[in-house]
């Protein structure tokens, strides 16, 4: 009888590498996919149509516009935003947009050392999956992959967006969190104070990890210094001024919150209104939306306590931690984006280091909620840059596309939540069919 594969500790099969052609399981492969992603999606973003539907939108426009404006704005004396004024991003992000300011002060050299930026940092991420010499596991081998297709799913904001430079932060965070969770807690600490959602796999980690201890304080001295620091520029009213500037903003016409009102909208709902906002959004609002997005931002708060205290009662039922961290990461994930009332399309990138993490861990189980977050990045892509215009006047096809990504997060939601379910239920089961039979 032919036996099956032997499942290895990265989750794969001994024989399933062996069906493909070698050099495209070779790190040479990998590399130059991963490269071509990058130069792809940056090309991509700089050709911009203008022609109807394809009406071009700039991805870059964060880079090479706001982030260049605001430091102009600084240079020409009229104060430093996260300093002298509010802003809507935590305190590290202005050393992040900072830095290529100091070596190219132009919005076009600016936007070049920014590309490179990005893909210094993620290639130290990938570094740290893929390694440099010795067998590579299958379980990485297609995490490796998949992060690659993730890329051009999500398109140009996944380079173009200040959250590009947190995901290879988390990334590393997530592979080295069993053997270093100390560091990978200051990782994540630091991605938090940069765009904040790194904070929810912070959680993740202090639920699962050991030795909890550690990540507490490892993360408080990041704060300490990061508060320290914003206290000695004398900015200290500026420290948390992100989060006013966060909870005050309405509906993104991105949302999952939008979705109903986009469909009135395109039912004819004259109460629906779409318009550009002050923070330099598109937003949509309509009856009730103050209510909505009230209890959107309740039922964010709600998803993440239950998968927390579902980790903790699979952390409690003995299941395997490394998977547990993955999974629990990826509900985190979805939560915060299904529930977000921006829910701007590079937020997918988000779902990197958790499912990048499974893959390693759990191999091909994996499978379905990757799947899951590339299309709903296609989805996204297609709505932006292309049809942003086309949703903004709320026709069929961009709407159907909404409406369409916020389903399958959410069912990467459910699967997650799932998953954490039946992680904590296995040791119960366990129990059960191991008690003696009593006779009768």
């Amino acid at each position: 009888m032919q036996s099956s594969p032997r499942p290895t500790a990265d989750g794969g099969a001994a024989g399933e590498t062996q069906r493909r052609p070698s050099f495209l399981r070779s790190r040479t492969a990998l590399w130059l996919a991963f490269a071509l992603a990058h130069v792809a999606v940056v090309l991509l973003g700089l050709w911009r149509p203008d022609m109807p539907p394809l009406k071009g939108f700039d991805p870059f426009s964060d880079v090479n516009s706001i982030y260049v404006a605001w430091l102009d704005s600084a240079a020409a004396g009229e104060g430093l935003v996260g300093i002298d004024r509010a802003w809507v991003y935590p305190p590290l992000a202005l050393p992040v947009i900072g830095l290529p300011y100091l070596l190219a002060p132009t919005p076009e050299g600016y936007q070049a050392l920014w590309f490179v930026l990005i893909a210094v940092l993620d290639a130290l991420a990938f570094l740290a999956l893929v390694g440099v010499r010795g067998a590579l596991p299958a379980g990485r081998e297609r995490a490796a992959w998949w992060w690659t297709a993730a890329i051009v799913a999500v398109g140009s904001v996944a380079v173009g967006r200040i959250d590009a430079v947190t995901v290879p932060l988390a990334v590393i965070a997530f592979l080295v969190a069993a053997q270093r969770p100390a560091f990978a807690a200051v990782l994540l600490a630091v991605g938090t104070w940069i765009k904040v959602w790194p904070a929810g796999l912070l959680l993740a980690l202090l639920v699962v990890v050991r030795r909890r201890l550690r990540v507490v304080l490892a993360a408080a001295a990041v704060c300490v210094a990061v508060a320290a620091s914003w206290i000695a520029l004398g900015a200290t009213a500026q420290l948390v001024s992100f989060v006013g500037g966060q909870t005050g903003r309405g509906a993104q016409l991105e949302s999952a919150t939008a979705v109903p009102y986009l469909w009135l909208g395109l039912l004819g709902a004259e109460e629906v209104e779409v318009f550009y906002s002050e923070i330099i959004a598109m937003e949509v609002d309509g009856p009730g939306m103050a209510v909505a997005t009230a209890l959107s931002d309740v039922l964010m708060l709600v998803l993440i306590v239950a998968a927390s205290l579902l980790g903790v009662r699979a952390v409690r039922s003995g299941a395997e931690r490394p998977e547990l961290l993955a999974v629990l990461g990826t509900a985190i994930v979805a939560a915060l984006i299904v529930c977000n009332k921006v829910g701007s399309p590079q937020y997918l990138v988000w779902f990197i280091a958790p499912i990048a993490l499974g893959f390693v861990v759990a191999g091909r189980r994996f499978d379905l909620p990757a799947l899951l977050v590339l299309a709903a990045a296609l989805f996204a892509q297609f709505n932006y840059p292309f049809f942003y215009g086309q949703l903004e006047r709320v026709r069929l096809l961009p709407v159907l596309a909404t409406t369409a990504k916020s389903a399958l997060v959410a069912a990467v939601l459910v699967w997650a939540l799932v998953a954490l379910v039946r992680a904590g239920s296995r040791r119960s089961a366990a129990a059960v069919e191991a008690r003696p039979v009593e006779a009768g």
